[in-house]
């Protein structure tokens, strides 16, 4: 018997930091959470370096090497849908700032 994996499916992935790594590792063949079951030998060793490196301009262009495979050579995923977040917040409070990931310093406002 043999198995076939979904042609379409929606995933959603959430990084604890702010590291486009965390998003490329989830395609990786040895990823376990790579359900496309995608492998690409070159986009592999190219994650891999991409771990490996310090921020900087060597480091972002294998990024987008390895994004260019993932989203145009291959077109592995279709990013359709970006999480957001909205707060409504009072004129009178003051301080109010969500980071990146949606977090509030509660105890920085102020009234």
């Amino acid at each position: 018997m043999t198995t076939q994996a979904s042609p379409l499916f929606r995933f959603a992935w959430l990084a604890p930091f702010r590291d486009p790594i965390v998003h490329l590792q989830v395609f990786v063949s040895t990823n376990p959470n790579n359900y496309s079951k995608w492998k690409n030998a070159r986009y592999d060793q190219l994650v891999t370096q991409i771990a490996q490196m310090e921020s900087g301009a060597a480091r972002e262009n294998k990024i987008i090497e390895a994004q260019e495979i993932l989203l145009n050579e291959e077109c592995v995923l279709v990013p359709l849908y970006h999480y957001v977040q909205l707060q409504a917040v009072r004129p009178e409070i003051q301080g109010f700032h969500a980071n990146p990931f949606g977090l509030v310093q509660w105890r920085e406002l102020k009234r």
